[in-house]
């Protein structure tokens, strides 16, 4: 992952991990406004416009940066329509290191599975420690995958993105799994309340929980656009932040939700189907790297929004 050097009241701090400037940023410790460098410019641009390079790791496709491997131009690559991509997000799972990935995380959490299936495992709580530790080292894994397969996207880089670094893979996984988790948590928390006061008698919730979760899964995506590229929940839970975006982008944006929509739809009438033909195993062999290779493509889609639509989001001026 690339360095950061901030030039703030006539010093230069660093080099910085991206992820630590993303902290400085959280606490107003330096301003997006501040002039940063990395490597692959050719001059001392916004922090704001520089701090999505440097998470990505690539050199950069935001409007305004140039590179050193054309001077002449303002980017890197030249964004392509979003209904091109759109086809062949579908096969960007399958790209490079992807197939390898899917495969692991499958088998990880299948023989997760497997062993509660162990007469024994319910009385022993080794087994059990087992099963937790690698369910959640999974889970957590594939958090960071998703963040890193969107931040790749939106700096414009089509190749399939790679796992976490082992240097770093603890800060990498935590942070993704509580960003993901916060924003998730953010979107659905007026359903959550409205479920709440619904079951102390305070309000109707027939249609209120309803209308309040749909509502809170149309803005996940966008929300985990703008943590990942952001660098904070905040930023993802910010409306004045994502709901302009929603409406600038909207074409692409119900294009992404209809996908949503098709993908748990058609997955659960699968597993459905699958559980009454096939043995409950052979059903989980097939629904779990389904699930893992559906996430991937919305993550994917999630970041074409940034690449094919940068300046219209208007987040980095």
């Amino acid at each position: 992952m690339k360095r950061i050097h901030i030039r703030r009241g006539g010093e230069t701090l660093g080099p910085f991990r991206a992820d630590d400037v993303s902290r400085l940023l959280n606490t107003g410790q330096v301003e997006r406004e501040d002039l940063a460098w990395t490597e692959g410019l050719v001059d001392w641009e916004p922090l704001g416009r520089v701090l999505p390079l440097a998470l990505a790791g690539e050199e950069s496709t935001f409007p305004g940066v140039r590179s050193r491997r054309d001077p002449s131009s303002g980017e890197t690559k030249e964004r392509r329509w979003f209904l091109f991509e759109l086809p062949f997000a579908l096969l960007y799972p399958l790209r490079g290191s992807g197939c390898f990935l899917l495969g692991g995380l499958a088998l990880a959490l299948l023989f997760g599975g497997f062993l509660l299936t162990i007469p024994f495992a319910f009385r022993s709580p080794y087994l059990w420690g087992l099963v937790l530790l690698i369910g959640l080292t999974s889970i957590c894994y594939y958090a960071a995958c998703v963040q890193q397969v969107i931040r790749a996207t939106a700096s414009g880089d089509d190749n399939m993105a790679e796992g976490p670094e082992i240097s770093n893979l603890h800060d990498e996984m935590s942070r993704a799994v509580l960003q993901i988790i916060g924003t998730t948590a953010g979107c659905l928390a007026p359903a959550a309340l409205a479920w709440e006061l619904g079951r102390r008698g305070l309000v109707e919730t027939a249609w209120l929980v309803p209308a309040l979760g749909a509502a809170g899964l149309v803005c996940l995506p966008m929300a985990l656009l703008a943590t990942t590229v952001l660098g904070a929940v905040s930023a993802g839970l910010r409306p004045g932040v994502v709901f302009p975006a929603m409406l600038r982008s909207l074409p692409r944006y119900l294009l992404i939700l209809a996908f949503m929509a098709l993908s748990l739809t058609g997955a659960a009438m699968l597993a459905l189907e699958l559980m009454q033909r096939l043995i409950t195993p052979a059903a989980a062999a097939v629904m779990v790297p389904l699930i893992l290779y559906l996430g991937l493509v919305l993550a994917r889609l999630t970041g074409l929004i940034y690449k094919t639509s940068p300046s219209r989001l208007g987040w980095f001026g």
